[in-house]
């Protein structure tokens, strides 16, 4: 016999599964992307295999403010369509959009210490 009192059960993986609800609420741009007119910005927002576009803020300038929110699945069993959040401040022309920011945002270490072990 073995002493370990640690068993695995096979074919159970640890995982993370839920809810993220991302808010927009205002963004702070510090420089003009239309030189004819007046922004308009949204904001486009990846995560895993999913994405989400806010509402073009009309006339948004510099400083929009969003009242807009997402849901996101989250489920860590499939980690390789990724866990980072990725976001992108664009400006709505006519010809075509411009890319205001960009940022990605690792949601790994945050998922990490939800992740429970079954007892």
């Amino acid at each position: 016999g073995s002493s370990n009192s640690e068993v695995t059960k096979p074919g159970k993986k640890e995982t993370v599964f839920g809810v993220l609800e991302v808010k927009l609420l205002e963004a702070i741009i510090q420089h003009e992307t239309s030189k004819f007119s007046t922004m308009d910005p949204y904001v486009k927002i990846k995560f895993s295999n999913q994405s989400f576009q806010s509402q073009v803020i009309k006339n948004g300038g510099k400083n929009p403010k969003f009242n807009d929110s997402n849901n996101f699945i989250v489920n860590s069993y499939f980690k390789t369509l990724g866990r980072c959040l990725e976001v992108e401040l664009m400006d709505r022309n006519i010809a075509s959009d411009d890319v205001i920011g960009y940022g990605i945002i690792d949601l790994d270490p945050y998922l990490n210490l939800l992740q429970v072990k079954d007892p």
